[in-house]
């Protein structure tokens, strides 16, 4: 079983994943990490995308500003095997030469004791997106990713200067 540590993408600086490969249900965990400057496919930015909303949610922020934010990464941290949350995106300012950083507090998909309040605890929708991020993530580790188009048609010449 695999588990998801974190997931980091900027077009600037490729897709860094870490998870962990858990062997048995008592095995010990192995830590991997992958950083790649390889594109992730439409699904994976998608999945990230997706995250905007529930940092809105999460921050207490105006629904509205989910379109204006880029998620770069979303960091899962696994205690009493409590799947919990910290996700981080930029905003872009008018009045300022560098974005706005955003990180969302530590949330979690249950707390961690019974009884407890679901104060800090994400929604079940958030808990969806992460499960396809998961999913969209561990498939980038398995090789899937953007593939380039090259026309078997036409001569290597032209589509190098369709490309640039």
């Amino acid at each position: 079983m695999n588990r998801l540590l974190k997931l980091r993408y900027s077009p600037e600086d490729g897709v860094l994943v870490k998870y962990e490969k858990v062997s048995g249900d008592d095995g010990p965990a192995e830590t991997i990490t992958l950083e790649s400057a390889e594109r992730p496919r439409q699904a994976l930015k998608d999945a990230l995308k997706a995250m905007a909303e529930h940092l809105c949610t999460i921050a207490e922020l105006p629904s509205t500003w989910a379109e204006k934010i880029e998620i770069r990464g979303v960091t899962l941290t696994w205690t009493q095997d409590i799947r919990g949350l910290v996700i981080t995106g930029l905003r872009t300012l008018k009045g300022s030469n560098a974005p706005l950083v955003l990180n969302s507090p530590h949330f979690t998909e249950s707390p961690y004791n019974e009884g407890e309040d679901d104060i800090g605890v994400y929604n079940g929708d958030c808990g969806d997106a992460l499960d396809e991020l998961e999913s969209q993530a561990m498939a980038y580790v398995s090789g899937d990713r953007e593939q380039l188009q090259l026309s078997l048609t036409e001569e290597p010449s032209a589509v190098l200067h369709a490309a640039n």
